[in-house]
């Protein structure tokens, strides 16, 4: 798959790589097809008319594949040549199309393979004109699915206007032993000085209560010294 676009997206899909024209265009595509084009552009960019003449043209060969050439980054530009067979291929005017039908044709066709098979089979390879519309249904997929990179930023950073802090309203005992409620707001306090305070109000407030507490307790029954009636099991495990 190759998708063009000036919209710098995001690939979330295994072995997708992003390239960059000179214009600024960004050229997403799969990891097999820059494979390809690698491997390619190794073996026949300083011998381009000899790469004509494996798709048939001695001489002269469709304007629209010199144009792909010059416009999209390296290694992706040897893949020109591959427009020629396309039928109608000078009907193929604008990068977008062009793009497409490199596309379209890379999900039949592994390019570097096409050359290890005879020239009569080669040149029975042709694709119309429909695959200017069979790549629009590929990039829409591509478009819906992939955040774009303002998305992605955007998702990271916290929402404007929205409150982070929390607030927290506690009742602890003052000196008095009055409950009073105070009210915390997040990142302002410490959890440590809360639990201390909370602590210390009892240990202050508590001592006059256990002494009033004391007044209101019966005092405790006297022990009973008589002795306790034993049981048969007792009386006979003393005979033993």
């Amino acid at each position: 798959m190759l998708v063009r676009s000036k919209t710098r997206y995001v690939p979330t899909a295994v072995n997708m790589i992003v390239l960059q024209g000179e214009d600024g265009t960004y050229y997403y595509l799969h990891r097999a097809l820059y494979d390809q084009c690698v491997v390619l552009r190794d073996q026949y960019i300083n011998l381009l008319p000899s790469f004509y003449k494996l798709f048939g043209f001695e001489g002269e060969h469709p304007e629209v594949c010199d144009r792909f050439m010059r416009e999209v980054p390296e290694p992706l530009d040897i893949l020109g040549p591959f427009l020629s067979i396309v039928t109608g291929c000078e009907e193929l005017d604008n990068m977008d199309d062009m793009c497409g039908a490199i596309s379209s044709m890379s999900m039949t066709v592994d390019f570097r393979k096409m050359f290890k098979v005879p020239a009569s089979v080669r040149s029975s390879i042709k694709f119309s004109l429909s695959v200017r519309e069979e790549y629009r249904v590929q990039w829409d997929r591509f478009f819906m699915e992939t955040p774009t990179l303002d998305q992605v930023s955007f998702s990271g950073a916290p929402a404007v206007g929205k409150r982070t802090d929390t607030e927290e309203t506690v009742a602890v005992l003052d000196d008095d032993g009055e409950l009073e409620e105070v009210t915390f707001t997040g990142g302002d306090y410490s959890m440590d000085d809360l639990m201390s305070m909370l602590d210390a109000a009892p240990e202050g407030a508590g001592i006059d209560g256990a002494a009033s507490d004391d007044d209101d307790v019966p005092d405790p029954e006297p022990a009973d010294d008589r002795p306790k009636a034993k049981s048969g099991f007792s009386m006979l495990r003393g005979l033993k």
